[in-house]
């Protein structure tokens, strides 16, 4: 009978453990509230090392299960993004784990080679390394970097504004390794205290700090965030800009936004801008202007806008395309402020685009994607050299304009506000998925930049979730019904520079230092060692 059979009962045990961390790392995820969760998540990974490592493959099959594992957060993570594109979710689905793979490859190799603690110090390193590294190739991908699993309690990620967000993930796997041994060591007094202090004392001094930090510090400007809800796949696209500036106005002076300092559009509020050559005669931005002016405010958008390329030697990328009449041209997708005050314009262009679906990352060897996967929107966007990073409306208050995607890079953020922005402003364009799980995925996330760098975050969305929120990271207004509106609140400017803010990812440098480090060790040790460490 093949249930006598112990080779198939140890697979199914395997199957289930990896099954077992996949979901605990799915329903741990946000906008789940069982955080906690994510504290056990990669438990039922070590215990697939441990029983593993009698068999004929131990690299392979611990690889195979993990993968398994990583394949299921995956999905139950973003399972939002089937409803983008079907082929992108997919091909996220099955290669993003390859990549999440590489830390728990090396881990395994130091583990076998060089014992058993410091092949758990090497995955905490190597797999801070692999986080900071896909902040910054050119498939940036930190959807699933596991320090934004706080990001629903703000009350524990206090200590992020000294560390950012990675100091997050090492907490998290510090806890994990130290429940792991815990169990192994049948709950052995020693090991206890040490995993109890890991989890309280972090807990109580991030407490602490949420506790005493001021709710409001600075001063205070009105802020208007306008919720557009205009749907992306059947109107946005299609109306005139006229049409849509109209739409807003109405819906700005509904709402009372006629009496604020600053009024905030989404992402690509208005999708079709015209060239930047025209800026100074172009009709809808004299609309816009004249609206303005009528209100005493300063508003400041989300757009799309084209700008020609002078460069003859780069008119052979794949994001230069060419008019009918022989013009080359770059497309933007950007914010434009308009200044009560003077009316001189301030554009900044997204800088951080969507893999494949914005952009196209090594387009001399993944051009093809393109063309597998296709595109919601249809654009292919380009970065501007020259941008105005940090706006100043008329009451001088400075700020920058995040672009969706954007707003979950904490590098970049953090650049921005060093720059000297004193808010964080966020545009989205969540219209494209009628989730409000994700959207409210996205705010969480951007409650971390808040609490990285003690800002305010003002996000307006287009059918997501439009939402203030305070540089402690709480959420004190928002809105997501797939209605028009005006979100009235007050933002206060705040200049203060946090440890994170003036030094950068110097907690993900620390341990990539350390990797290189231990990884040289191991090189040096299986040259002049013969026989492997047990483990």
């Amino acid at each position: 009978m093949i249930l006598h059979n112990s080779k198939f009962l140890k697979h199914i045990m395997l199957l289930f453990l990896a099954c077992l961390s996949g979901v605990l790392f799915g329903y741990g995820w946000p906008p789940h509230k069982s955080f906690f969760l994510l504290f056990f998540s990669f438990v039922p990974i070590f215990f697939i090392e441990k029983n593993t490592i009698e068999t004929k493959y131990p690299i392979l099959l611990f690889l195979v299960y993990t993968y398994l594992s990583l394949v299921i957060w995956n999905v139950l993570a973003t399972y939002w993004l089937f409803q983008t594109s079907v082929r992108a979710a997919l091909l996220i689905y099955f290669i993003h784990p390859f990549t999440m793979l590489l830390p728990f490859v090396f881990y395994k190799l130091v583990k076998k080679r060089l014992g058993v603690k410091l092949g758990y110090i090497s995955f905490i390193c190597f797999y801070i390394s692999y986080e900071y590294l896909i902040h910054h190739w050119e498939f940036a991908y930190p959807f699933l970097v596991i320090g934004n699993g706080l990001s629903v309690y703000p009350e524990l990620a206090q200590w992020y504004e000294y560390t950012g967000v990675l100091g997050g993930t090492a907490w998290i796997l510090m806890i994990n390794i130290f429940i792991y041994l815990l169990i192994e060591s049948k709950f052995e007094v020693k090991h206890s205290m040490i995993c109890l202090g890991i989890i309280v004392v972090p807990s109580i001094v991030s407490y602490a700090i949420y506790q005493l930090y001021p709710d409001n510090t600075g001063q205070s400007i009105k802020v208007a965030a306008v919720h557009t809800s205009i749907d992306a796949k059947t109107e946005k696209y299609k109306l005139s800009s006229d049409t849509l500036i109209a739409r807003y106005f109405k819906t700005i002076k509904k709402n009372g936004g006629q009496e604020v300092d600053l009024i905030v559009l989404p992402e690509s509020a208005i999708p079709n801008a015209g060239w930047m050559e025209d800026v100074s005669v172009n009709s809808q931005f004299k609309e816009i202007q004249r609206n303005i002016e009528s209100m005493h405010t300063d508003l400041v958008t989300g757009l799309i806008i084209l700008e020609l390329e002078k460069n003859v030697s780069d008119r052979s990328s794949p994001l230069v395309k060419e008019t009918q009449d022989g013009h080359y041209y770059r497309t933007y997708t950007g914010a434009m402020l308009f200044r009560n005050l003077d009316g001189k314009l301030q554009f900044r262009s997204k800088q951080k685009m969507v893999p494949i679906e914005e952009t196209l990352p090594y387009p001399k060897y993944f051009s093809f994607l393109r063309e597998y996967i296709g595109s919601m929107g249809g654009f292919m966007f380009s970065s501007r050299g020259i941008n105005n990073d940090i706006m100043t409306t008329s009451s001088g208050a400075r700020f920058t304009y995040l672009i969706c995607y954007e707003s979950i890079f904490s590098d970049l953020t953090r650049s921005l506000v060093k720059k000297g922005a004193d808010i964080i402003l966020v545009g989205l364009n969540e219209s494209w998925y009628k989730n409000l799980k994700a959207a409210d995925q996205f705010m969480y996330y951007n409650a971390l930049r808040a609490i990285e760098n003690r800002r305010f975050v003002v996000r307006a969305s287009n059918d997501g979730t439009t939402s203030f929120i305070n540089a402690k990271g709480k959420i004190i207004k928002s809105f997501n019904q797939f209605i028009p509106n005006s979100l009235l609140s007050s933002t206060y400017v705040n200049s203060e520079v946090t440890l994170y803010t003036k030094f950068g990812n110097w907690f993900g440098i620390f341990n990539i230092l350390l990797a290189i480090i231990i990884f040289f060790y191991f090189i040096i040790i299986a040259i002049f060692s013969k026989k492997p460490t047990r483990s």
